[in-house]
C-alpha cells in the first residue's frame, strides 16, 4: 500500500487503479473499454495488497485480540476478501493523521475520535464489504460505471482547486490509494442505497413537530433537575461557610441524594483539571477553603481544598516546583440537554436516521441469509 510519485500531468482514475493492480499505464491512456477490460470489480473496490482468503479455516481454540495478532494475520474475511492486521494498522494510521491535521479539532478530541473509529472499524469494514458485494451482485453497479463516476468526481474536485488530477492525488502522499478506495466504496454503497434500501419510514411534518415538542419538554425537565442539584450544593455551601455543617457531613448527605462523586478527588498540578474555570477557582482557593458551586459541561460540583502548595521559583523566576492542590468534591452529574433544531435541520437528521436504520437492517439480512461468508480466523473478541 506504499505511495507512488505521479510524474505525468494528467492522470485518470483508471490509470490510478491500473497502478493499484500492477498494470503499467501508458500516459496517453484515457478511460475506455480497452483499459477497463483489465480491471475487475474486486480490483476497483479493495486495497491492492489484499489477498483472497479461504473461509474454510477452523477457528483456533485460543482467540487473539487485534493487539496480539501478527501483521499477516487476518482479522476478518468477507466473501474471501480479508482485512489483515497490517492493513488495519495502516488504515488506522491514515485516519489518525487525517484527524490531527484538522484545524477545527483539538488533539484530545482527535485522539478520542480516532479511538472510537479504531474500535468500530471492523464492523464498518464488514458492512461496507457486504454492501459493495451486493451492489455488484444485484447489477446496481458495474466496474465501468463506477470508474466513470469516480473519475468524473475526482476530476471535478481537482478542477475546482485549479489543479491537475496528478497534483490533486499526489497531495495525499502514501494515503492516495486509501483515498481512491474510500471514494469507490462510498459511491457503490450510495448507489445500492438509492436503488434498493428505502428508509424504514417517511418523515412527515407532524412527526417532526412531535419530536421538537418532546425535545423541548425533555430539556425543560433536565434544566429543572440540574437547577435542583445546584440548589442542594448552594444550600450545603451556605451551611459550611456559616459553620453550621462540615464538608464531611455535606458529602454523606449528598451521597444519599444521588451525588455521582463524594470524596477525595485527587492531587492536581496547576493546569491538570480539564475545565479551565474549575482549575483556576481551585488554585485560587487556600487550604481548607470551599469554592463556589461550579458548573461544568458534565457536572455541578462543590470543592474543598484539603492541602495547597504554591509554586516555587528559582532566582530567574523559572518554576522549579509547580503549584498543587489536593481536592475533595461533591459532584452531581448534569442531565445533558438535547440540541433544539429548527424544522428543516431536524427533518434532515430524522431522514438520515430512518435511512441508517434501514441500512443496518439490510446489512443484518446480508449477514444472516446464508449467501455471504463472514469469517473471524482468530475469533471475534477483537479488544480486551
Amino acid at each position: 500500500m506504499g505511495g507512488k510519485v505521479i510524474r505525468f500531468g494528467w492522470i485518470s482514475i483508471a490509470i490510478v487503479l491500473a497502478t493499484m493492480i500492477g498494470c503499467r499505464p501508458r500516459e496517453t491512456v484515457t478511460l475506455g473499454p480497452e483499459f477497463l477490460d483489465l480491471v475487475s470489480p474486486k480490483d476497483v473496490v479493495h486495497l491492492p495488497d489484499f489477498r483472497f482468503f479461504s473461509g474454510e479455516q477452523e477457528l483456533p481454540r485460543i482467540c487473539k485480540t487485534i493487539e496480539q495478532m501478527k501483521p499477516e494475520d487476518v482479522i476478518v474475511a468477507i466473501n474471501g476478501v480479508p482485512l489483515t492486521k497490517q492493513d488495519y494498522d495502516k488504515l488506522m494510521g491514515f485516519k489518525l493523521k487525517g484527524l490531527l491535521r484538522r484545524k477545527d479539532m483539538s488533539q484530545l478530541v482527535a485522539q478520542e475520535t480516532w479511538e472510537q473509529h479504531r474500535r468500530t472499524y471492523v464492523r464498518r469494514f464488514i458492512a461496507q464489504r457486504l454492501l459493495v458485494d451486493n451492489a455488484f451482485a444485484t447489477g446496481t453497479i458495474t466496474t465501468n460505471a463506477l470508474l466513470e463516476t469516480i473519475s468524473a468526481k475526482i476530476a471535478d474536485d481537482a478542477r475546482r482547486r485549479g489543479q491537475t488530477i496528478a497534483k490533486y492525488i499526489s497531495a495525499f502522499g502514501e494515503e492516495w490509494r486509501y483515498f481512491v478506495y474510500e471514494r469507490c466504496i462510498d459511491e457503490a454503497v450510495a448507489q445500492l442505497v438509492k436503488a434498493h434500501i428505502p428508509p424504514i419510514a417517511e418523515v412527515e411534518s407532524n412527526f417532526v413537530a412531535s419530536v421538537q415538542a418532546q425535545v423541548t419538554a425533555d430539556n425543560q425537565a433536565a434544566n429543572a433537575t440540574n437547577s435542583a442539584r445546584r440548589a442542594i450544593l448552594e444550600d450545603w455551601r451556605q451551611k459550611i461557610v456559616s459553620g453550621k455543617a462540615t464538608f464531611d457531613e455535606a458529602m454523606k448527605a449528598c451521597a444519599k441524594l444521588g451525588a455521582s462523586e463524594c470524596g477525595v478527588w485527587g492531587e492536581f498540578e496547576d493546569g491538570d483539571i480539564d475545565d479551565e474555570r474549575v482549575n483556576s477557582v481551585a488554585f485560587a482557593t487556600e487550604t481548607g477553603g470551599i469554592t463556589p458551586v461550579l458548573d461544568s459541561e458534565d457536572a455541578v460540583r462543590l470543592i474543598m481544598v484539603i492541602t495547597a502548595r504554591e509554586a516555587k521559583h528559582d532566582a530567574d523566576g523559572t518554576i522549579t516546583s509547580p503549584a498543587t492542590r489536593t481536592l475533595a468534591q461533591i459532584a452531581f452529574a448534569k442531565v445533558p440537554l438535547m440540541i433544539e433544531q429548527g424544522s428543516v435541520a431536524l427533518t434532515m437528521d430524522l431522514k438520515d436516521q430512518m435511512q441508517l436504520q434501514a441500512i443496518n437492517l439490510y446489512v443484518t439480512t446480508l449477514v444472516t441469509n446464508g449467501m455471504n461468508h463472514v469469517v473471524y480466523p482468530h475469533g471475534s473478541k477483537l479488544f480486551d
